[in-house]
């Protein structure tokens, strides 16, 4: 993969390619969470696209809460084709944000819209029988999973869920020396739970936070030096990313199979683990030896700024929809 991200040609190469005399119309559909409006990956897709893209792409955004609202119902797809319609629109980006109701995310099936469509999945770890059956419907299909691109029904390709632009070092002093930030749902993450509760009692200097987001999330992990991860079920998460985008040295549990290994060299850019007994002794060993955990976490850092920012994804997902969608005569704008 770091090698195609490597070979990746820029956004303007391709709209001169596509001889386009207009910017190319992207609806993105989602809704926005319902509490929290600004925390979803399609909002960070779409901010992106905005802040780095703009003088060659025009972005709309539709979906419950949305700003073009259209409340979830059987007919969603047609009022979205009156979108498209009203918005002279070149490309469909349906892209799973968590935040809505198994009806809305994986039961409407774009069936009578015939421009280019793409279907972006995130959580395939749980919801993939659903996921397999509306990528039917979609040209390519995006998996922020490796371990199930060859399950879709259609060509899909890997496109790793990245670091957003709220994520950012703000070289603060990093004062916590270890954490968690994220959530523990109560019968959703058992595994996580028996971690962070083994480390509040083995770690004294462990310290977990929930529920922040953004802006505040990212000043809290600039305080931290090691930021624990571990999967729901073998997923490569935002955590992964997001933390290394912080500057803190990753621990990780060790996937397998899921592209972690292709990403990242363990022990020079991460740290896994493969037990809660492994992960103890390696948070005291880089505890006690900061020089070799600060190199890590720069040699992270670094790896994660240059390919793993959404405004580098997004030129990877560009070089795929000139490669397999909008070259196409049936599929050219």
């Amino acid at each position: 993969m770091l090698k195609t991200l490597e070979k990746s040609i820029e956004v303007n190469e391709i709209m001169e390619k596509l001889h386009s005399k207009r910017k190319l119309r992207i609806l993105l559909v989602y809704s926005l969470h319902p509490t929290n409006k600004t925390v979803t990956f399609p909002e960070w897709i779409k901010e992106a696209l905005r802040l780095y893209y703009s003088e060659f792409v025009e972005v709309f955004a539709c979906g419950p809460e949305n700003e073009i609202n259209i409340p979830d119902s059987p007919d969603f797809y047609s009022k979205v084709n009156k979108v498209i319609e009203d918005n002279n629109i070149d490309l469909l980006f349906d892209i799973e944000g968590g935040a809505s109701s198994i009806d809305f995310m994986f039961k409407r099936f774009p069936v009578n819209i015939t421009i280019p469509k793409v279907f972006w999945a995130i959580d395939t770890h749980q919801f993939l029988p659903f996921q397999k059956e509306k990528a039917k419907y979609f040209n390519l299909v995006f998996s922020a999973q490796k371990n199930v691109i060859n399950k879709f029904p259609h060509q899909a390709f890997w496109v790793p869920a990245g670091s957003s632009i709220h994520e950012k070092d703000l070289k603060i002093n990093r004062d916590i020396k270890c954490a968690f930030i994220g959530s523990i749902v109560p019968g959703l993450h058992s595994k996580r739970k028996e971690i962070i509760d083994y480390l509040k009692v083995n770690i004294p200097d462990f310290q977990c936070f929930s529920n922040i987001f953004l802006e505040e999330k990212s000043k809290l992990s600039s305080r931290v030096k090691i930021m624990v991860n571990q999967s729901l079920r073998n997923d490569l998460n935002f955590r992964v990313f997001e933390s290394m985008s912080c500057g803190c040295m990753l621990i990780t549990d060790k996937l397998i199979d899921n592209g972690l290994e292709d990403l990242f060299e363990d022990g020079k850019e991460i740290v896994t683990f493969s037990s809660k007994e492994e992960l103890k002794e390696k948070i005291q060993y880089y505890l006690l030896r900061e020089t070799e955990l600060n190199e890590i976490a720069k040699r992270g850092q670094e790896k994660v700024l240059k390919y793993f920012t959404h405004e580098k994804i997004l030129k990877y997902v560009f070089n795929i929809l000139f490669e397999n969608l909008l070259n196409k005569k049936e599929g050219n704008i």
